[in-house]
């Protein structure tokens, strides 16, 4: 997945505020810690956490603003679920 232009502008700019000492490393681990990529999920990952937070299909799909099909999809390995962050570079 290309990064983001916007995501790489951001860590830009707090590495130059860090540079000059105005976010010191405690900031940067936290920013940096929130560039992280989303892991892949398998088939089975997306089942284990919708059965071990007991929700159906449905209540998962509500949650994350998607259809019920979208996760049934997941679950039968016929899609993958994209991942949310590009993530950040440095």
């Amino acid at each position: 997945m290309p990064k983001s232009d916007a995501l790489e502008a951001i860590q830009s700019a707090a590495a130059a505020l860090h540079a000059v000492g105005v976010f010191d490393k405690q900031t940067m681990r936290e920013f940096d810690g929130a560039c992280l990529s989303a892991p892949n999920y398998t088939a089975s990952d997306v089942q284990r956490i919708r059965t071990k937070n007991q929700v159906s299909q449905e209540v998962l799909a509500r949650y994350m603003g998607i259809t019920k099909s979208t996760v049934a999809k997941w679950e039968s390995s016929v899609n993958t679920p994209s991942p949310w962050r590009s993530g950040c570079s440095r």
